[in-house]
């Protein structure tokens, strides 16, 4: 009888989900990862925009955003629902909404039920699922939940040209110490 318990524990995975049900989308990496993405202009597809980087902190669950603007980077605590842009050479960092960021707005489709389903793709040699999403563009997910391509409404993507799975350090999720926090109007003054 413990035998027959045992196994049923082991088996009922497997039955948990029709087998023709497509698999759930992970939005989000199911560990930690660092993509660098070459990004183009929303009105100039042909015309580069330069690298742009993410990276995925699983532990902490906070992506950081480098976008070609060197000395800028974007923290987004996704259980804290809260992102903050950290300005190098003001030593100031300013808070954000989260909902306003590249990666919560991708998380937010597949919330809502906003994406759908479409072909398979290989982008640096990884299989991804394309969703498209409502008023959003679309993405290429991987298995994994690494976003390895992005088009945007109206043109202009983002492509991953390298993927690193790998621990990234902590320290790098978090608001540098001694910044000081400005607003808006601050961040826009001249210097």
């Amino acid at each position: 009888m413990r035998a027959l318990a045992v196994m049923l524990l082991l088996v009922a995975p497997a039955f948990a989900q029709p087998r023709n049900a497509p698999p759930r989308a992970e939005p989000v990496p199911l560990m930690d990862v660092a993509i660098t993405y070459r990004a183009t202009l929303a009105d100039r597809a042909d015309a580069p925009l330069g690298e742009t980087r993410i990276a995925y902190h699983a532990a902490s669950a906070t992506w950081r955003i480098e976008p070609p603007q060197p000395g800028v980077h974007v923290l987004v605590d996704r259980r804290a629902g809260r992102a903050t842009m950290v300005m190098e050479r003001r030593r100031a960092t300013l808070d954000m909404a989260a909902d306003e960021t590249l990666m919560q707005e991708v998380e937010a489709a597949f919330t809502q039920n906003a994406a759908e389903r479409g072909a398979q793709q290989r982008i640096l040699n990884i299989p991804c699922t394309i969703w498209r999403l409502r008023d959003a563009g679309s993405v290429c997910l991987s298995a994994r939940g690494v976003m390895l391509r992005r088009d945007f409404p109206g043109g202009g993507f983002l492509e991953a040209t390298q993927v690193t799975i790998a621990a990234q350090d902590s320290d790098a999720f978090r608001p540098p110490q001694g910044f000081r926090m400005i607003t808006i109007e601050q961040m826009l003054s001249p210097q």
